[in-house]
């Protein structure tokens, strides 16, 4: 895989995970003193902060991965991987607190803490599902990293491997045009 496929994989499950805290994660109901039914819902930002957290910080690794250098591709796809793990445990987690949540929605809503009716929607689990992919990414990019070239070794200073470096023209001198292009080509300052 290379380091374009890298970061595009990783930016599209990072996208894909801020996109699962749009919908409703959580349903339920509750009353109040004008409408004996009021519908409670709770999206997955709010069911699960830790999900699109962790996906901003995937989008910010992955990122970091296209500019990084080999050592600097290996911290950007542990904090990945971290970030991903973050994202799966949040949205495991979050089933469990869904009465809480919805209590503190209703709360919110209409004053009253009082839930019934709570059902959680498929979301948490496709949300724990890309936070598994993000890991599995991450295992991926450390492993073939090996094989990447640094993105800005043509710009670094010295020669590049396989060329010849041309000899600075003497004092009072002329330099060659050709010569001259050739090394601007090369990237080096035929001046």
């Amino acid at each position: 895989m290379s380091r374009r496929t890298s970061v595009l994989a990783l930016l599209a499950v990072a996208v894909a995970i801020l996109a699962t805290t749009a919908p409703a994660w959580m349903r339920g109901r509750t009353s109040s003193a004008v409408e004996a039914v009021v519908p409670v819902v709770a999206a997955g930002g709010e069911a699960a902060p830790g999900v699109a957290a962790g996906g901003l910080v995937v989008v910010a690794a992955a990122l970091a991965l296209a500019l990084a250098r080999r050592a600097g591709v290996v911290v950007a796809a542990v904090v990945a991987g971290l970030a991903s793990v973050l994202v799966v445990v949040s949205a495991v987690s979050a089933p469990a607190r869904a009465h809480t949540v919805l209590s503190s929605a209703a709360r919110a809503q209409v004053g009253v803490g009082r839930v019934d009716g709570v059902v959680v929607t498929a979301w948490p689990w496709v949300a724990a599902a890309l936070g598994a992919l993000g890991v599995a990414l991450a295992v991926v990019v450390v492993v073939v990293s090996r094989r990447w070239r640094g993105p800005s070794a043509r710009h670094d200073s010295g020669a590049v491997a396989g060329s010849a470096v041309a000899a600075p023209p003497e004092p009072g001198g002329t330099v060659d045009p050709g010569s001259a292009w050739d090394a601007l080509s090369r990237g080096e300052d035929p001046t």
